[in-house]
């Protein structure tokens, strides 16, 4: 047995088969007709329309015959559609190419076959018109033209088909194409070569406040007012004469007229589209009176906010997420010296930035944050970033070199989305408060030093009068110099401190720093104020998790910090009270902890805790003693230490205060 050959056009004949779509569709009459025509005119048993599909031969229309389909490889319409000629086998069991086909030696037994190709409206080879006979017989020239014939009528119906389809395709489409046309929100005008209106949609109809018969036939300038309508014509006839465009196209912005005679602003996209060999043009109209009246606005708060922005005495920055400059104000520019123009969308901050301020900064913030800050632009917006406030000062650099020191403030700039996508910086210059803090700072430590010395003599004179003369003053007389002799020291200590900030602020607090042991320091720290807590009822009590903590350190300046924690912890908690100092090991740190038992901090003095003389009640100066400095010098020295200090505190419970220090490992 020979399987038939497979046509080297297959794919496109296939794809002109699927084309039809008919395949594996219900029997029709119209295709019936013409095989039981073909089974009674020769005089057969079998007559089909075959359509040969990638892997089998389907019937769309059977006499005779009750199989639907049969394999490709074994049917002779396989082999019918590889010529245009008539396929005419008188005996298949004389035929070496079918003598074994099981369509031969077993049902439907075929003897004779004659099959006449059928072609696809594109002219592909898609399947056969076939007559079958149980017997050997012979076909004149004139019964093969019969069959040629019917075979035409076929691919005629077949030609129906793909009309038909074609038709209801084209009837869905213009279905849609109806239901776009009535339903966009925009008005659409149809008008022909001369400038007549041919149609208009609801839209248009609502827009101009025309109905439809109103406007059919007459020229569109009816619904502009001068001089556009003046010029529409002119405009028409000068495209349709040389071609040159003035009105063909889209975004352009015109006046509309309504019925009643009022105008308005309107968007107007013309295009030329040829139906029925006329020229015609269609415009799509949308009213902008509402984006031209926000337009006018935005432009208004626009150019208000830059007036304010431009008379700003700030430097006032914007950028995207990237660090490039977006805006750039007028402020910027005189404290700068740079113009808006050569900045904006070519630079970031970092031009006019001290870049050792930003390394420094970037230590400073990862220890704060407790993650990597890499030294550049995520420096400026890593708080922001985080939800969190960010004022700093920094040091601008002008153009020309000069240096102004300026408070900057980071704020980020969210979408409509609540994403972040740029941020703002306003800086102040802080030249003169600089200036000020500077003859604060001097005046300051020149008065503590003038008074440090007289008040050292002032205090060893009480000391010496108070203990040589045990009994030669009166009570009252006591009570004065021991009242003056504490308050010498109260201002001796405040006298201390303040001189330590300042040496602090200027960078001048010396520190010797050598490998130290937490736990013996915490060991000495509680010796060292166990007088001042058993005057207050208090118990110190040593909580040793680790047998060593090694961390390099300033020894003299750590026992100032466990002092400050240890005094504070001791001052505010109640009688018979009990302060536990602890020394724990945490990841790469060691972590002191100093725990009260009082009443815990207010929760409105918990923003400024670790500000200069801060006090949770302005009567605890008096009640507690102390100057309001220790925690803020204890903050300022541990971070010198590159470590962090921190608390918690809950009301009624107590407060810990937390110290956390970089381990180190000899």
């Amino acid at each position: 047995m020979k399987k038939p050959d497979i046509p080297a056009n297959e794919p496109t004949r296939i794809a002109a088969l699927c084309g039809l779509s008919i395949l594996d569709t219900p029997s029709e009459e119209r295709f019936d007709r013409i095989t039981r025509i073909a089974q009674r005119h020769f005089a057969v048993p079998i007559a089909l329309i075959s359509l040969i599909d990638s892997g089998r031969q389907w019937f769309k229309s059977r006499q005779g015959l009750d199989a639907a389909e049969t394999p490709r490889d074994v049917s002779f319409c396989g082999h019918a559609i590889l010529s245009d000629d008539i396929f005419y086998i008188p005996d298949a069991l004389a035929d070496s190419r079918f003598a074994d086909n099981p369509l031969v030696t077993g049902a439907p037994h075929v003897r004779f076959y004659a099959g006449a190709p059928l072609h696809s409206p594109e002219g592909e080879r898609i399947g056969s018109l076939c007559v079958i006979d149980h017997l050997p017989r012979e076909f004149s020239r004139a019964e093969l033209s019969v069959l040629r014939d019917l075979a035409d009528c076929v691919e005629e119906e077949l030609s129906r088909s793909n009309l038909r389809q074609f038709a209801l395709t084209l009837h869905d489409q213009e279905q849609r194409i109806r239901a776009l046309f009535d339903t966009i929100v925009d008005g659409i005008v149809v008008i022909n070569a001369k400038g007549h209106i041919q149609t208009l949609n609801p839209a248009a109809e609502t827009l101009f406040g025309y109905p439809p018969e109103e406007v059919q036939g007459q020229n569109i300038k009816m619904l502009m007012p001068e001089p556009y309508a003046h010029e529409h014509d002119g405009y028409l006839h000068n495209y349709l004469t040389t071609g040159t465009r003035k009105v063909i196209g889209i975004g352009r912005e015109v006046i509309g007229k309504r019925k009643d005679g009022s105008t308005f602003p309107m968007e107007l996209a013309v295009s030329e589209m040829e139906v029925g060999g006329e020229r015609m043009f269609t415009g799509i109209v949308r009213d902008i009176t509402g984006r031209k009246r926000a337009e006018d606005t935005l432009q208004t708060v626009t150019a208000l906010r830059q007036a304010i922005l431009d008379s700003a005495n700030f430097s006032i920055i914007s950028t995207d997420t990237e660090g490039i400059i977006q805006s750039f104000n007028r402020g910027a520019e005189r404290m700068l010296g740079y113009v808006a123009t050569e900045m904006v969308g070519r630079c970031t901050p970092a031009i006019f930035h001290d870049m050792d301020e930003i390394v420094k900064s970037a230590k400073e913030l990862s220890r704060e944050l407790d993650q990597v800050i890499e030294p550049g632009f995520e420096v400026f917006t890593a708080k922001a970033r985080q939800g969190m406030p960010d004022e700093r000062e920094w040091t601008y650099i002008r153009k020309n070199g000069a240096r102004i020191p300026v408070l900057l403030s980071i704020t980020p700039v969210r979408g409509s989305d609540g994403n972040i996508n740029g941020f703002l910086g306003i800086a102040s210059d802080i030249t003169e408060r600089k200036k000020m803090e500077r003859m604060k700072s001097e005046f300051i430590s020149t008065v503590s030093h003038e008074l440090r010395t007289p008040l050292t003599s002032i205090r060893g004179a009480l000391g010496l009068v108070l203990g040589k003369a045990v009994g030669e003053f009166p009570e009252k007389a006591r009570h004065m110099l021991e009242m003056a002799e504490r308050n010498s020291e109260r201002l001796t200590i405040l006298i201390n401190d303040i001189l330590d900030l300042e040496k602090i602020e200027a960078g001048r607090l010396e520190f010797d720093f050598r490998i130290v042991d937490l736990v013996a320091l915490a060991k000495r720290a509680l010796e060292d104020n166990d007088g001042y807590a058993r005057k207050h009822q208090v118990r110190l009590v040593l909580n040793q998790h680790v047998k060593e903590a090694l961390v390099r350190a300033d020894e003299h300046r750590l026992l100032q910090v466990f002092a400050n924690l240890i005094s504070n912890a001791v001052k505010y908690s109640p009688k018979n009270g009990e302060v536990t100092v602890s020394v724990v090991a945490q990841d790469d740190c060691f972590r002191i902890a100093v725990r009260d038992h009082g009443t815990g901090i207010p929760e409105e003095f918990r923003s400024r805790i670790f500000q200069r003389f801060a006090q949770a009640d302005s009567s605890d100066t008096r009640e507690k003693g102390g100057t309001g400095l220790g925690l803020s010098i204890a903050k300022a020295i541990v971070e010198l230490h590159e470590g962090k200090i921190s608390y918690d505190s809950e009301a009624g419970v107590g407060t810990v205060f937390c110290v956390d220090l970089p381990a180190r490992h000899v």
